[in-house]
């Protein structure tokens, strides 16, 4: 998605996602409303721009030191405070979205990895 630059392009992944969710009965009616709830609850858009960027990580896996780097290198945490204040804020959004249950912390499952 990161090479995704114009709304157009957006708009194609959007409806791509979209007509994929369509093929499981009560996807849109039940299952969207409830993650969009989650996501709409996540607070500054700094938060979401962080769960965002969890995209671009394989399914089921992701390992919190590296994602809590790309996060401070892409400029999603300020680290002008000091990297292990922006370090700190980094896990703390990570538990943000794991409470959210939009992220799945390691020994939930056997992919994940914490570093």
């Amino acid at each position: 998605m990161a090479s995704k630059r114009t709304v157009q392009e957006w708009d194609e992944a959007i409806d791509t996602l979209a007509s994929s969710a369509a093929q499981f009965p009560g996807m849109e009616d039940h299952i969207f409303p409830i993650l969009m709830y989650s996501y709409d609850s996540l607070g500054g858009d700094h938060v979401k721009s962080c769960f965002q960027y969890c995209a671009l990580f394989p399914e089921d896996f992701y390992r919190k030191g590296e994602l809590v780097d790309y996060w401070i290198c892409e400029g999603f945490i300020d680290e002008k405070k000091g990297i292990r204040k922006a370090k700190n804020k980094a896990h703390g959004i990570i538990g943000t979205l794991v409470q959210a249950c939009l992220l799945i912390e390691e020994g939930e499952t056997n992919q994940s990895e914490n570093a």
